[in-house]
């Protein structure tokens, strides 16, 4: 989690939080490998694979996250969910959204 606040503020990301991620991540890979083993070479690659789809899941994560805060506030062209102050979550008509009203 903090390698993906770090990229989504541009923030350098701590030395000790990419060791632990990296040793985290041997440790499940050597751990399912070591489980499936026990079934041959195509069943210790079958245990290792739920890790590896969950570190590629992360980072990507971390890449498809682009930097919101500096957005120019402007017109929305959506007419996605838009929140008041305090109030319920709405949704913006087209003939708002586009008339500048």
């Amino acid at each position: 989690m903090v390698n993906l606040y770090a990229a989504r503020h541009r923030l350098p990301v701590p030395a000790l939080a990419r060791w632990l991620l990296a040793l985290g991540i041997v440790a499940t890979l050597a751990a399912n490998m070591a489980q499936g083993w026990s079934h041959g070479p195509v069943g210790a690659v079958i245990a290792a694979w739920p890790a590896v789809s969950l570190v590629g899941s992360y980072e990507l994560s971390g890449l498809d996250h682009p930097d919101r805060s500096r957005e120019r506030p402007g017109p929305r062209a959506s007419n996605g969910p838009r929140r008041a102050a305090g109030g319920p979550l709405r949704y913006q008509s087209p003939a708002r959204c586009c008339s500048g009203a």
